[in-house]
């Protein structure tokens, strides 16, 4: 007999009449009692005339029939909504047992039994996340279960299964559920029109949709970054039958301060490699993968049975050695990224992109700017698409303090890796600092704002700016390409001014405090300038005498050896710091770097 219906069964109750062949039977085990010998026909075949509670299905009807939805509660959150109807004629209590497999983990939840007169029905609700389910989530989900009949005593007199609900990021699914769920809209549907890649909808900040991207057919689209080739071999498995994948996944990300000069980082539109990012491969139900990508954002070799139907979905947090990034919208929420692929093909490096998303610039840009400096640990960097507000602190946009990172220009790979060398330094030394003391305005290098890279400010604040900037050069220029290697910045103010770091305005050992704002130690004592102090930084990092090249380990802990820096004393506090972690070679490496650039007072 084929499986019964809720809508058949309902029909039944409605015209009073038994219910129709080959769609009765739900399941022997939860088939009405046999009647007693003091039940009569009559009974049994109710009349019109009969109460409405009584207009029940026969004997031979199942006792109850149910089946799983998917349905947005009263706060329009998406839940499973179960249907249970009692096709007998007595009160019984109906439940169900939902199960689920999320990632090859089981999930059971029983629902509390209700009683439920004759012929009525009843609806419950279960939230998605007790089913192990994420509401916004992309993961394909199969809910099935069981409708449980209960005597009024509790006595249990039979079950019969649910007719099961798909979970799952179909392109009408995704219109009608999830993103409904998540109070999204899609702007639009993508066929690939590209064999083994399906359309994938992925819920996006902002009302967008996260649509497919193609296999790269070149993958080295980094300024020049290493990557192996892809392969696309033909799937015949090893003589075990098994296929062995390494996965390399790809952010991707546009920008507006590319192709300025810089080393990396030189394409406006390209796929980073997705380094350190947070990922999971399914396929078949089975999780191959869970975990964080390396720094190449590939995963280790995966052995499977399977060269079909993978799941690919990321989420915008990346681990880099024992520090953690995360990326968050505006809304608080992390975002997760989607990629079908329906043909993996032979055992080799595959090369896949996830979608575009609100936040692949914001985490793509700090895990890179992380894994070319390093030399920090155990830290967690958040980085918000939003602007810092008045009740989390001082109100600003483009800024950072302890770990927190706010940024709302997202197109500024520079001004992003900036950002990250601000809570790089707070995370390994102390400083008092207030760059909002500013100058007279008849002064030379005044700006009305509190800072600029050629503003004349306190030292601490001139140091600790300069830093930043100095992070974000190391990580999209070469520092080992000669003995004194050029570099350049694209500074986001001033219409996008491009800096020299070595031959820029004035630059080399005609400092800009002096040449440019024509002041003398004298006139500012403890002051300074932004660039002077981004030079400095440079130069003591890559000239090739006297001392050694610092790496930015050993500056990070000559650094974390000083004592606070306080506004008007800097430069000393640096420098003895220097002397304590490396003694006097270093220092008077130091030293001369800081005269060249003019920030030795």
């Amino acid at each position: 007999m084929s499986r019964p219906t809720v809508a058949a069964a309902l029909a039944a109750l409605a015209a009073c009449a038994p219910a129709p062949e080959g769609e009765g039977v739900v399941d022997d085990a939860l088939q009405a009692p046999s009647p007693t010998p003091a039940v009569s026909a009559e009974r049994r075949r109710p009349s019109r005339a009969d109460d409405a509670a009584s207009c029940v299905a026969e004997p031979s009807a199942p006792a109850a029939a149910g089946k799983v939805v998917m349905a947005l509660d009263a706060t329009g959150q998406p839940v499973a909504s179960v249907h249970l109807v009692n096709t007998t004629r007595r009160t019984l209590a109906l439940g169900a047992r939902l199960r689920t497999q999320v990632g090859g983990l089981p999930r059971t939840v029983e629902t509390p039994a209700q009683p439920v007169r004759p012929g009525a029905s009843v609806q419950q609700q279960v939230a998605l996340r007790a089913l192990g389910i994420d509401p916004g989530g992309v993961l394909p989900t199969r809910i099935e279960g069981s409708v449980l009949a209960h005597e009024e005593d509790g006595r249990l007199v039979g079950r019969a299964p649910l007719e099961a609900a798909e979970v799952g990021p179909s392109p009408d699914q995704a219109l009608d559920g999830l993103l409904r769920g998540r109070r999204l809209k899609a702007r639009r549907v993508v066929d690939p029109g590209v064999p083994g890649v399906k359309a994938a909808l992925v819920a996006l900040d902002r009302g967008d949709a996260g649509l497919w991207l193609d296999q790269l057919d070149d993958p080295d689209d980094e300024g020049g970054l290493p990557t192996p080739e892809p392969n696309y071999s033909s799937a015949v498995p090893d003589d075990e039958g098994l296929y062995h994948y390494r996965f390399c996944m790809r952010w991707p990300v546009s920008w507006s301060d590319a192709g300025f000069g810089e080393d990396y980082g030189t394409q406006p539109e390209a796929a980073w490699k997705a380094r350190g990012g947070k990922t999971r491969i399914l396929s078949h139900d089975e999780v191959l993968f869970d975990g964080w990508l390396d720094l190449d954002g590939c995963t280790p070799v995966i052995d499977t049975p399977y060269h079909t139907d993978f799941w690919l979905i990321g989420s915008s947090m990346a681990r880099l050695g024992t520090n953690t990034i995360i990326a968050r919208r505006d809304d608080g929420k992390t975002e997760g990224s989607l990629r079908l692929v329906d043909e993996v093909g032979g055992s080799g490096t595959k090369y896949y992109t996830f979608a575009p998303g609100s936040l692949t610039n914001l985490i793509a840009a700090p895990a890179f700017t992380l894994a070319r400096i390093g030399s920090v640990e155990d830290q967690t960097f958040t980085v918000h698409d939003r602007c810092r507000t008045a009740q989390e602190g001082k109100a600003c946009c483009n800024c950072a303090s302890a770990d927190q990172i706010w940024i709302d220009s997202t197109s500024l790979k520079f001004l992003i890796a900036h950002e990250m060398g601000h809570v790089i330094l707070s995370s390994n030394t102390s400083y008092l600092n207030d760059c909002s003391v500013t100058v007279s305005d008849t002064l030379p290098c005044y700006t009305a704002s509190e800072h600029a890279i050629d503003s004349l400010e306190t030292q601490s604040c001139a140091a600790m700016e300069g830093w930043a900037h100095f992070v974000a050069v190391r990580a999209f220029n070469d520092h080992q390409e000669s003995d004194n290697p050029g570099a350049v910045l694209q500074y986001w103010r001033d219409a996008g001014l491009t800096v020299d770091v070595e031959q820029g305005p004035v630059g080399g050992v005609d400092t800009y405090f002096e040449a440019t704002c024509g002041l003398t130690p004298s006139q500012q004592p403890g002051f300074g300038v932004e660039l002077d102090w981004l030079r400095t930084w440079w130069d003591y990092h890559t000239n090739p005498s006297p001392g050694v090249r610092p790496s930015v380990g050993l500056m990070i802990d000559e650094l974390a050896s000083d004592s606070t820096w306080t506004p008007s004393d800097t430069y000393t506090v640096i420098r003895d710091g220097i002397d304590a972690a490396s003694g006097d070679t270093q220092r008077a490496r130091w030293v001369q770097m800081a005269t060249w650039n003019g920030i030795d007072h």
